[in-house]
């Protein structure tokens, strides 16, 4: 395996791992916004708050694995075009 093949397969690991915090952070939004729905139902307005910043919290971080996702698929393809020779 070549030195551009390394790299590819490292950052298609971390695309992987990048997807799986992904998949976890909508199951936490997912369990959150179900929290939310218990709370709003026993009138708990300090809880609602609080599940409010957890979602917020979740969001950002989704953000933040999207864009390192899609930096580490650009690396891909630029790794790729070097092995390609283009």
């Amino acid at each position: 395996m070549s030195s551009i093949d390394e790299v590819i397969t490292a950052l298609q690991s971390a695309v992987d791992e990048l997807d799986d915090a992904t998949n976890a952070a909508g199951a936490a939004l997912n369990a959150a916004n179900e929290g939310l729905g218990h709370a709003v139902a026993a009138g708990g307005g300090a809880t609602v708050a609080g599940y409010n910043v957890v979602k917020d919290t979740i969001d950002k971080l989704t953000q933040q694995i999207a864009a390192a996702n899609d930096v580490a698929t650009e690396a891909i393809g630029h790794a790729q075009a070097i092995a390609d020779g283009t």
